[in-house]
């Protein structure tokens, strides 16, 4: 298990852990944006110089193909939290999540579940950020504000921690939601964090726990 006394926390491996956190936060917030528009054309030319030299065929997805393969791997992500959540892993998150002690007496590592848990949720949001730049060709420090953060998290609580289907409905729910209230795009924090506050309030288990009751 994670130890988490003093000795951790104060150790020489953890306050460099935290010093490269904080020196890799102040560098990406600091560095120019990644993805300048002249310099992408360059390097696709030199690409399709090299593909047309070496005899390879390039297809261009186009609009319609980039939204099938978002959605294809929407789909795949989807099967496969589904597939873990009814798994022995599944069932070795939720026993960690629910009691840390009552997991271990059953013989589950809790550290390396954790680590486990982390490694995968990593994955996908690596692979989410890969289609994102991707589509959008450009990136930015600012493209994930917090603001951003906040509504990730409320999807979750919204949707109900635990739940895949619950938080998919809640994630298509708020992406649509800035839409319907543009008028008051300024206080969009304030909207999410208020739903946050009544979910949390009237239905701690969220959309799935009210659907369950």
């Amino acid at each position: 298990t994670l130890r988490r006394d003093k000795s951790y926390f104060f150790s020489p491996t953890r306050r460099a852990f935290l010093a490269y956190r904080v020196v890799a936060g102040a560098a990406l917030v600091s560095a120019d944006p990644v993805g300048d528009e002249e310099e992408f054309d360059a390097l696709l030319a030199e690409f399709r110089r090299v593909a047309r030299a070496r005899g390879w065929r390039i297809a261009v997805l186009g609009a319609s193909g980039n939204m099938i393969m978002i959605l294809f791997v929407a789909a795949a992500t989807i099967a496969f939290s589904l597939h873990v959540s009814r798994s022995w892993m599944g069932f070795a998150f939720r026993a960690v999540g629910e009691d840390e002690g009552a997991a271990a007496t059953l013989g589950i590592n809790a550290g390396a579940y954790k680590l486990a848990a982390f490694g995968i949720g990593t994955a996908l949001a690596g692979l989410a950020g890969g289609l994102y730049t991707f589509f959008t060709q450009f990136i930015t420090a600012d493209a994930f504000d917090f603001i951003f953060s906040v509504m990730l998290m409320a999807m979750v609580v919204i949707g109900g921690i635990g739940s895949t289907w619950g938080v998919v409905v809640a994630a298509v729910g708020l992406t649509l939601l800035p839409e319907a209230i543009r008028f008051v795009n300024d206080y969009r924090l304030l909207v999410f964090g208020g739903l946050l506050v009544l979910v949390i309030r009237l239905a701690p288990g969220g959309l799935a726990g009210m659907i369950q009751k």
